[in-house]
């Protein structure tokens, strides 16, 4: 053994053992530096779609609806039992309601500055699926400003298209959480007008949405229409 050691050692001390062992320790190198990178890449990824702070992410939130067609024309609301059957699946972690409102309203700006003026529909949803972390997401009755969180679809197209037809200037989410709208309110005894604020903007939710609260009490006080059957839901899924 000793002898064989002694050979060793002299054909690492000639230029071809040191270079092989050169080549040794840098193929060595990038190996080790390959397993690690691997490792890293794989905790990373595990992290990306395990970590709880990702679980509230717009991916695990899907709004369901039934499929227009001429079938079903007319006939889109979501029964009890639909719904009871769709918290039942595996795929799903939860089920929220958007309540849809029942009466016509629209909102309008106060600024002569600012001349925007549309007809809306609000909807409501329990606040655990909203993606809006908001303090002034609150509404009770008395109260004179009623919070709105709107979809940031609509400030890309307030922005994009609309504004620049009309001649009207663009708008920031700053700009417009600073802005006090009109809200009318069309009910069987008259036009009723008060105050909202948009508080936040969701990319989870293309609508409109109030308090749960306010469409409570809304849809009691205004609603045209008794059937308060929803015809959309929010769930989130286990598995985005």
């Amino acid at each position: 053994m000793k002898e064989w050691n002694n050979i060793l050692k002299k054909i690492i001390k000639t230029a071809s053992g040191r270079l092989r062992l050169l080549l040794a320790i840098i193929g060595l190198s990038a190996a080790l530096l390959l397993i690690l990178s691997a490792v890293q890449l794989q905790a990373n990824y595990n992290d990306l779609l395990h970590n709880k702070s990702n679980q509230d992410s717009v991916a695990n939130f899907l709004v369901v609806n039934k499929q227009l067609n001429n079938a079903n024309y007319g006939n889109t609301t979501l029964s009890a039992a639909a719904i009871e059957d769709l918290k039942k699946q595996p795929f799903v972690d939860a089920v929220g309601i958007l309540t849809p409102s029942r009466f016509k309203a629209s909102i309008q700006s106060y600024s002569s500055q600012f001349p925007f003026y549309t007809d809306i529909s609000f909807e409501s949803v329990p606040a655990a699926f909203i993606d809006v972390d908001s303090s002034q997401w609150h509404w009770a009755s008395g109260e004179e400003i009623v919070p709105m969180i709107a979809p940031n679809l609509f400030l890309d197209f307030y922005n994009f298209q609309f504004s620049l037809s009309q001649n009207l200037p663009q708008l920031t989410q700053e700009i417009v959480k600073m802005i006090v709208f009109k809200v009318n309110i069309q009910t069987p005894n008259g036009m009723v007008s008060l105050k909202g604020k948009v508080v936040g903007f969701s990319d989870r939710i293309t609508s409109l949405l109030v308090p749960e609260s306010f469409m409570h009490r809304a849809n009691t006080q205004y609603a045209t229409d008794n059937a308060l059957q929803p015809s959309r839901v929010v769930i989130r899924t286990k598995d985005p």
